[in-house]
């Protein structure tokens, strides 16, 4: 009996599953490099506002995917404090009829005003009397840029930035909407 073992005439068309296809090649390094990114990032945001103090924004093109990894990490930041203050005024506004009077008002400036609920998480510049805190970011590179006149590197934090907003709309914001539009809907 000859027995022999061939993926391409084989009758489990899963086991030609079981080599790795060419772009898995590629997609598992980008994988190891982006959590690493977000753990270095995520160290980083612990650390003392005496950092931020001292720590100077280099205009160094080398440093923009740290910048925007940083800028991404705040805006997921902003995302979770959103939806916790979501699902702490809903219940609030679930359960309490009389404070309705209190909740629309301020629930209307919210509205009017979205970037106010994400100011506090993705602030480039704080002043507080003589200390003024910066924090790295694509936003703090492009305003440094700017600063210096620098007109090539401001293109170069634009198209960075919206190289990066364009993947989190691609990769977060549109599957979460398809998914709630798909499963949450109220029709």
């Amino acid at each position: 009996m000859n027995v022999r073992f061939d993926l391409r005439h084989t009758a489990n068309p899963s086991a030609k599953r079981l080599l790795p296809y060419g772009w898995d090649f590629v997609a598992v390094p980008l994988i190891i490099c982006m959590i690493a990114m977000a753990a270095i990032g995520f160290d980083e945001t612990l650390a003392p506002m005496s950092v931020f103090k001292t720590q100077a924004i280099s205009l160094d093109p080398a440093r923009l995917p740290e910048y925007a990894i940083r800028t991404t990490l705040r805006m997921l930041a902003a995302m979770v404090a959103s939806l916790i203050f979501t699902l702490a005024y809903g219940t609030l506004a679930a359960k309490s009829r009389r404070a309705e009077k209190v909740r629309m008002p301020i629930l209307d400036i919210l509205q009017a005003v979205p970037v106010l609920g994400y100011i506090f998480f993705t602030v480039t510049f704080l002043q507080w009397g003589d200390t003024k805190v910066v924090a790295p970011g694509l936003g703090a590179y492009i305003a440094q840029t700017t600063a210096t006149s620098n007109f090539p590197k401001i293109i170069l934090g634009i198209a960075v930035m919206s190289l990066f907003v364009t993947l989190f709309n691609r990769t977060l914001a549109r599957p979460m909407y398809a998914y709630a539009n798909s499963r949450l809907r109220l029709d």
